[in-house]
């Protein structure tokens, strides 16, 4: 019934020691995260670190404590009882880690907007509303604020704030997470409020997108409708391309809905809608919009329902292929890796 075993030699740090931990040891019928936290002790014993009274650090003995990371907290050491530790009368494992190894990344809580949506345009009194998880450590607070004023704080999901009255225009909205260890992480967007914009009202290099205006090609080489090799390229995160590989920034659109900037329709391709050039969504016929024919990074449109000026008769094109956006996922894994 033992965990593991470490050589301690004092508070010094034994250069290529070996410690054990038994992970098929009766030991662990709490789980792999015990088998981690074994891990984590029995290493920093090599670094010349104590066992510790302090139930949240790993170098505890005490049980039934939930997480456990290196606090940078001064406790005493001892196993069931406080003690003076073999270095002094207290211990402070994260400051002797950090002094040895320095700092690594702390990132905090993963946080994602479930409304409003990044540069949507949104009513005044809008709802602000977040997922956020800590796959480790859990969230502590979540606090929601509109141009810099905090519009509340909420400790338990779901994660819901209202937004104050009088709000108008561009307005950023941010969210900051903070985990049981005090750890932030936080995670902002663009929206505007008030009135849908219509085609035309936007102002030079502009374009209005499901009633907010984006900056288009003029303005920015990752705005709407500019050339693209790959999501990262674009303002929106979305790179279509055509059958030839050739790719515009565009946005999603719900096809019938009118959402697409002037010039462009909803066009079904790769399991998704997106804004193409030239594309016509009334099923009637072919009066179809004008192409430009690929100038200002705008490509021509390519699909079975697209509708061009032509003196040809309409026929199947080759829809668009997508680069879809592929998402980081933090996932920390269980392994002998100390978490400052």
């Amino acid at each position: 019934n033992i965990g593991g075993v470490a050589p301690f030699f004092g508070c010094s740090i034994i250069n290529n020691a070996v410690s054990f931990s038994f992970a098929n040891s009766s030991f662990y019928r709490q789980g792999i995260d015990s088998i981690c936290e074994t891990v984590a002790q029995e290493t920093a014993h090599a670094f010349g670190m104590d066992h510790q009274y302090l139930c949240s650090d790993p170098m505890t003995y005490l049980p039934s404590c939930g997480y456990k990371w290196f606090n940078d907290v001064d406790s005493p050491c001892g196993e069931f009882s406080p003690e003076s530790c073999t270095c002094g009368p207290t211990q402070n494992s994260y400051q002797i880690l950090s002094s040895h190894f320095g700092v690594g990344e702390s990132p905090g809580p993963d946080m994602s907007f479930v409304r409003p949506l990044p540069n949507t345009n949104v009513n005044s009194g809008f709802i602000i509303e977040v997922d956020a998880n800590d796959y480790y450590y859990g969230v502590g607070t979540v606090e929601a604020f509109v141009n810099g004023a905090s519009v509340g704080v909420a400790s338990t999901p779901p994660y819901i704030f209202n937004s104050p009255a009088g709000i108008e225009g561009v307005t950023l909205v941010e969210v900051r997470a903070t985990d049981i260890r005090g750890v932030e992480g936080i995670s902002q967007i663009e929206i505007n409020v008030g009135d849908d914009c219509t085609p035309g009202s936007c102002e030079s290099g502009l374009v209005c997108y499901q009633g907010y205006c984006i900056e288009d090609a003029t303005t920015s080489g990752s705005g709407f409708g500019a050339s693209c090799s790959g999501n990262e390229t674009c303002n929106s995160s979305l790179c279509a391309l055509d059958s030839e590989g050739a790719g515009i920034c565009t946005e999603i659109c719900e096809i019938g809905e009118g959402q697409c900037p002037s010039g462009f329709g909803c066009l079904e391709a790769g399991g998704s809608n997106v804004c193409w050039a030239g594309v016509d969504e009334d099923p009637s016929g072919c009066g179809c919009n004008s192409s430009n024919n690929g100038k200002n990074g705008v490509l021509p449109p390519l699909s079975s329902n697209a509708r061009i000026y032509d003196s040809t008769p309409c026929e199947k094109l080759t829809p668009p292929r997508l680069i879809f956006l592929i998402l980081s996922l933090r996932q920390p894994l269980h392994a002998a890796v100390f978490t400052l």
